[in-house]
């Protein structure tokens, strides 16, 4: 995982029990302006959600 996604799930979802990144960041096909696909496994009674958000300057 990049520092930026563990930065991300970090400060977003400090009680998450893992997270798994995807898409051209796992290929290595990332560039600069590339958008981090995550998914976050978070505890039993959190809702579950899909959001859009802007970490450093990149879309997750």
């Amino acid at each position: 995982m990049t520092v930026q996604a563990l930065e991300l799930v970090g400060a977003r979802f400090p009680d998450a029990l893992g997270a798994v990144l995807g898409g051209s960041a796992v290929r290595g096909r990332a560039l600069p302006g590339s958008d981090l696909d995550l998914a976050v496994l978070l505890p039993e009674g959190e809702t579950s959600r899909r959001e859009v958000v802007r970490h450093d300057g990149r879309l997750a």
